[in-house]
């Protein structure tokens, strides 16, 4: 794969990373802050997002099944990024209905249709550049590249959608601000418009190869290799940890440290998106210097890192300050910056060309799936210490100090000896 393509694979990545800041920033923080939803019921709309994600191992599964048009990958990739985009331009009218079971779950299956799609179109990038190359160095550095680009999208969507939503007011009119939905329309079409033309002739045309027996074959095929299970359960544990936050942040950032919606989209998401590219670039940095990526070693680094930077983000709760929130948030990018590039690294060496999609749907299925849980337990933990009189500081700070906690535990998962390995999956000779 050449840079050019490299680039243009990256812009799906780049492109998806604005329908992320749309549902987990500005939709999230509208929903919570503004609509006065609780915090718990607000984060189980929002964590359909991942909870869907398990379907990504069928759609991981397909694409290596069944081609499209004589290709595995990219007629797939603009199908889903089309399914995930088209239900934002419902969110709007179904959010200000959360107090009625018919409003709840709308919202929550078209947060899940989101969701999916999302997942299994960038799990299929990933799988695109297992198959377009064999070398493991390569494979983990494109990917990792993939992610820098994702993160500044996350930087410019942050920036773009404070300029665009500076006028929207605060409390339930927020909702049919004419900017938000200009916003939105914007967004659907730019990101189809983006995805299509970056996988445009990336993908030759091939010859059908014989596929695995099922999804679930496939997986059980995976799960046999002691490598992927724990690789799977370090998965979890630590995409738990680091997404407790995901759907408290910029509610925190509203009813603890006084931000009106503008800054919190801008600010959070511009210090946390900086720190992780940062963080990314200069771990690829350090791997070209050694020429072997240094994964495990990183892998510790990063969730302890990310452990301290939680810890902190609690006492910067107990302070109330803004400014010590923002350079929390920015050291908390940086450690998952660094958990990205080299968990990322990890699972495009267990993978194959041709047959990557069940080890990259396998990615998307626990990973997800533990970002959902982990999203859902922050909110939880949010309304269990209101419910039990603590106050509102208090309660999101402690809530970060129980993520920090499931980090430490990730931190000791990344010490224990690495299980050997066995030919990855799909495989035709020993790796």
């Amino acid at each position: 794969m050449t840079s050019l393509e490299l680039l243009r694979l990256s812009l799906v990545r780049f492109a998806a990373s604005f329908v992320v800041v749309l549902t987990t920033g500005v939709l999230n923080r509208l929903v919570i802050a503004d609509l006065g939803v609780a915090p718990l019921v607000g984060a189980l709309v929002l964590a359909c997002q991942n909870l869907s994600s398990p379907l990504s191992l069928f759609s991981g599964w397909l694409s290596d099944r069944a081609p499209l048009f004589g290709r595995k990958r990219t007629p797939y990739i603009v199908v889903f990024t089309s399914l995930a985009v088209l239900p934002l331009l419902a969110l709007p009218l179904l959010v200000p209905h959360l107090d009625s079971a018919l409003g709840l779950v709308a919202a929550g299956v078209s947060v899940a249709v989101t969701g999916f799609g999302l997942k299994a179109a960038n799990l299929l990038v990933n799988a695109l550049i297992v198959d377009r190359n064999l070398d493991h160095e390569t494979r983990g550095r494109h990917v990792s590249w993939v992610w820098v680009m994702s993160t500044i999208g996350f930087i410019l969507a942050g920036l773009i959608y404070a300029a665009l939503l500076r006028d929207v007011p605060a409390g339930p009119a927020a909702a049919h601000a004419p900017s938000l939905w200009s916003a939105l329309w914007l967004s659907v079409v730019g990101v189809i418009l983006v995805t299509a033309v970056g996988v445009w002739g990336l993908e030759p045309r091939g010859e059908r190869e014989a596929p695995l027996a099922s999804s679930f074959v496939g997986f059980r095929a995976a799960l046999a290799d002691p490598a992927v299970r724990g690789t799977l359960v370090l998965l979890a544990v630590s995409d738990a940890g680091f997404f407790m936050q995901d759907l408290i942040l910029e509610p925190f950032g509203a009813e603890v440290l006084g931000l009106p919606l503008s800054a919190t989209t801008a600010s959070f998401n511009v210090c946390f998106g900086a720190g992780m590219m940062l963080s990314m670039v200069a771990a690829q940095g350090l791997g070209v210097l050694l020429e072997v990526f240094p994964t495990e070693r990183l892998l510790t680094v990063s969730v302890a890192i990310g452990a301290a930077a939680l810890a902190a983000l609690g006492a910067a709760s107990a302070l109330g300050s803004p400014a010590v929130a923002m350079v929390v948030v920015f050291v908390l990018g940086a450690a998952k910056g660094l958990y990205n590039t080299a968990i990322s690294h990890r699972f495009t060496r267990l993978a194959a060309p041709g047959t990557a999609g069940v080890i990259m749907g396998a990615w998307g299925a626990v990973g997800g799936f533990a970002m959902a849980l982990g999203g859902l337990l922050g909110g939880a933990l949010v309304s269990l210490g209101t419910a039990l009189g603590a106050s509102t500081a208090q309660s999101y700070g402690g809530t970060f100090v129980v993520e920090a906690t499931l980090l430490v535990a990730a931190v000791w998962l990344t010490t224990r000896p690495a299980p050997a390995r066995q030919a990855p999956v799909g495989s035709r000779s020993p790796p």
